[in-house]
Formats: structure tokens, C-alpha cells, sequence
């Protein structure tokens, strides 16, 4: 069985979105947060949904998470039967 595991950089990414978005609209922090984790949990049973991500190596992948007008990537590693979330940002962001 896959297992899922975050790292502390996108539990952090996780809290920024979310207040971010939750000084504007506490709702939709809310309902962002709920469907992140959802997407994440999805890649449990397929590991690779995501599209390959150009990283150190080819373990690397990306999720994107439609939300609103535009949405979220997830950065992660597929290795041994691990999904390592990497990173969290919202698509208006240039980096990770």
C-alpha cells in the first residue's frame, strides 16, 4: 500500500495559503484546504496523476488542483510506495 507523507515546507505552504486566502474569504480557505488535502490523498491510490516535474530526478511530479478561477500545484516524489509532498503553491506563484 502507498503511503503518504508531508514535508514540514508544504505543511508550512499549507498554513500560508490557507491564511492568505482565509483573511479574505474564510469559506473559500476553507473549501481550498479541504480540496488540497482531498487531491493529496487521491494520489494514495494513483501516484501518478501528477505530470512529470523536472526536479533532481525523475521521481518528481506534478498535481494540479483546479480551484476557483485558477488553482493549486502539488510537488511531490513517488519512491518506494511513498507519495512525499514536497510543496504546495497557488498557480499564481512563480517558484516552490
Amino acid at each position: 500500500m502507498t503511503d503518504l507523507e508531508w514535508s514540514r515546507h508544504a505543511l508550512a505552504d499549507l498554513a500560508r495559503l490557507d491564511a492568505f486566502l482565509r483573511a479574505k474569504n474564510p469559506r473559500a480557505a476553507d473549501d481550498a484546504i479541504d480540496l488540497l488535502l482531498a487531491a493529496a490523498h487521491e494520489l494514495i491510490t494513483f501516484p501518478a496523476l501528477g505530470r512529470p516535474f523536472e526536479g533532481p530526478d525523475d521521481s518528481y511530479r506534478e498535481l494540479v488542483v483546479r480551484f476557483s478561477n485558477s488553482g493549486y500545484l502539488i510537488l511531490y516524489r513517488y519512491v518506494d510506495d511513498i507519495v512525499d509532498i514536497q510543496a504546495v503553491r497557488h498557480q499564481s506563484e512563480e517558484n516552490y
